[in-house]
C-alpha cells in the first residue's frame, strides 16, 4: 500500500513539473527570462481589478545597431543584463516583461504620485544606460507612460495608451519620456485617417512627381530629382511633409515608391523621344523598399519595359536607412541593383551615424551635402569647413558631391570657390511639373 502512495506522489509531481514547463513556455521570454506579453496581460488584468497602476513601455533606441556592430549573441546578453537591471531599478512588486525584440514594459501596481513616477522613470532610464554600457555599447531608451484608471480601465486599452506614448517619444527622436494624454490618442486617430486617405489617393492616381534640377554651377541641368506631390481633391497640391508619415507604413511606402519609379521612367522615355538632354532622374529609396527581396528584379524589369539605360536612374538613400535595416540586407540589395547598372547617392550626408563607414561598405557614387550646412555658409565657419571636408573626401574617393539647398548667390559663390561642381536648390529652380522640367532642359545650349 505504501508503494502505491509513493508511486502516485511521483506521478503527480511529474505532472506538476510538466505543467510548470508548459506554463513557462507560454508566459516567459526565452532570451531574457522575463515575463512575456501573455503574463503581462494577466498582471494588467489584476491591476485593473484593484487600484490600477502605472504602465511604462520602454523602447531601446536603435538596438538593431547593437546587433549589427557587436553581433546577435552579444545583443542577447545585453538584453538579459538590461532586464535584470530593470528588475533591480523598479519598485518591489513591479512586473517586468519583454513585448518585442527591442521593447519592454514595467508595471507598477497601485497608486503613485507624479514625483514617484518621475523617480521610477529616471531610474529605469539610468538602468538601461548603465547595463548596456557595461556590455560594450551605450543604449538610450524611449519611454511611454500611462496611468490606470485615469487613461484606461481595461488591459488592452491601457497597453494601447502606453504604446501610443512610446511611439510619440520615438517620433520625437528617442531618448525621451512621453506621458499619455487624450491629445495623443486624437493624433493617432488623425494619423489613421491620413493613412486611409493616402491609400485612397494611390488607388485614384492622385500622386505625381515634380522635378527639381540638379545643376552645374552654370545653371544647366545635369539631372533631376523626382519629388512626390499629392493632387488632393479637397486640399490642393500637397508637398511631402503633409503625408510624410505614410512612409512609416511599409505597404504605403512601397506603393508610393513604385508609383515614383514608374512615373519617372515613363517621363524619361518621353523626354528621350522628344530629344531632350535630361541626364538622369534621382529618386529616394525608403527602408521598406530596401527590405524587398525582389526590388532589384522589379527595377530591372521596369527599365527594360521603358527601354531605358540603367545609368539614367539614380537611387538616393539616407543614413538613417542603414540603421532601420540590417547591414547585410542593405549590402545585398544595393549590390543586386548595382549589377543592373543603377547608381547611388547618399542623401543628407553628415546628419546621421557612421557616415564614413557607410561610404566604405556600400558602393556610393555620389554624396549630397545636407542643406543645413549650405544654409549656414554665410554665418557659420564650421559649416564652411564641413563642406570643404566633404568635397575633399568626395574627390579622394572618386565620388561626385552635390550641395543641396542653394538659395543665394553668396552660397553659390562660396561653393564655386571651394570646387563644388553640382548644386540643387531654389537659386536655380524649385521642384516643377514634368512639362516645366522639359522646358528647363530646352534652355541648355544645343537644345
Amino acid at each position: 500500500r505504501g508503494a502505491l502512495v509513493s508511486g502516485a506522489f511521483r506521478d503527480v509531481t511529474a505532472l506538476r513539473a510538466a505543467e510548470a514547463e508548459r506554463e513557462a513556455a507560454r508566459t516567459v521570454d526565452v532570451t531574457t527570462g522575463l515575463s512575456n506579453g501573455v503574463r503581462l496581460e494577466r498582471h494588467l488584468q489584476a491591476a485593473c481589478a484593484e487600484q490600477g497602476g502605472v504602465l511604462v513601455t520602454l523602447g531601446l533606441d536603435r538596438f538593431k545597431l547593437v546587433n549589427e556592430i557587436l553581433g546577435r549573441a552579444a545583443g542577447d546578453r545585453m538584453l538579459r543584463a538590461i532586464g535584470l537591471a530593470l528588475e533591480q531599478a523598479a519598485p518591489l512588486g513591479s512586473a517586468i516583461a519583454r513585448l518585442a525584440s527591442d521593447e519592454l514594459a514595467v508595471l507598477l501596481p497601485g497608486t503613485h504620485n507624479g514625483l514617484e513616477i518621475l523617480r521610477v522613470v529616471s531610474a529605469l532610464e539610468a538602468a538601461v544606460e548603465s547595463a548596456s554600457l557595461a556590455h560594450g555599447m551605450l543604449v538610450t531608451s524611449s519611454l511611454g507612460v500611462s496611468v490606470a484608471p485615469d487613461d484606461a480601465t481595461e488591459p488592452d486599452a491601457w497597453l494601447h495608451c502606453a504604446e501610443i506614448a512610446l511611439r510619440t517619444a520615438k517620433r520625437g527622436g528617442g531618448n525621451r519620456v512621453e506621458y499619455f494624454a487624450p491629445a495623443l490618442r486624437t493624433r493617432i486617430e488623425a494619423k489613421t485617417l491620413l493613412l486611409q486617405d493616402v491609400r485612397r489617393g494611390l488607388a485614384a492616381d492622385e500622386f505625381e512627381l515634380h522635378y527639381q534640377p540638379i545643376c552645374g554651377v552654370n545653371g544647366i541641368a545635369r539631372g533631376f530629382e523626382g519629388l512626390m506631390r499629392w493632387n488632393h481633391p479637397d486640399r490642393g497640391l500637397l508637398a511631402p511633409y503633409h503625408f510624410m508619415i505614410a512612409f512609416d507604413d511599409p505597404e504605403l511606402a512601397i506603393g508610393l515608391g513604385r508609383k515614383a519609379l514608374e512615373q519617372s521612367l515613363a517621363q524619361m522615355r518621353s523626354w528621350g523621344h522628344a530629344g531632350l538632354q535630361y541626364g538622369y532622374v534621382a529618386l529616394n529609396l525608403s527602408s521598406a523598399q530596401l527590405a524587398q527581396e525582389t526590388l532589384a528584379e522589379e527595377v530591372g524589369a521596369l527599365l527594360r519595359e521603358y527601354e531605358l539605360e540603367p545609368h539614367r536612374l539614380m537611387l538616393e538613400v539616407t543614413e538613417s536607412v542603414y540603421l532601420d535595416e540590417g547591414k547585410e540586407r542593405i549590402a545585398r540589395c544595393l549590390n543586386d541593383l548595382r549589377q543592373i547598372g543603377v547608381s547611388f547617392a547618399l542623401d543628407d550626408f553628415g546628419t546621421g551615424y557612421a557616415s564614413l563607414t557607410h561610404l566604405k561598405e556600400f558602393a556610393i557614387d555620389r554624396i549630397k551635402v545636407d542643406q543645413t550646412f549650405v544654409r549656414e555658409i554665410a554665418q557659420n565657419a564650421e559649416s564652411r569647413a564641413i563642406i570643404r571636408a566633404v568635397l575633399w573626401l568626395g574627390k579622394a574617393l572618386g565620388m561626385q558631391v552635390v550641395a543641396e539647398g542653394v538659395e543665394t548667390a553668396e552660397q553659390l559663390e562660396f561653393l564655386m570657390d571651394v570646387g563644388c561642381e553640382l548644386v540643387q536648390g531654389y537659386y536655380f529652380a524649385r521642384p516643377m511639373p514634368a512639362r516645366d522640367a522639359g522646358a528647363f532642359c530646352r534652355q541648355a545650349p544645343g537644345q
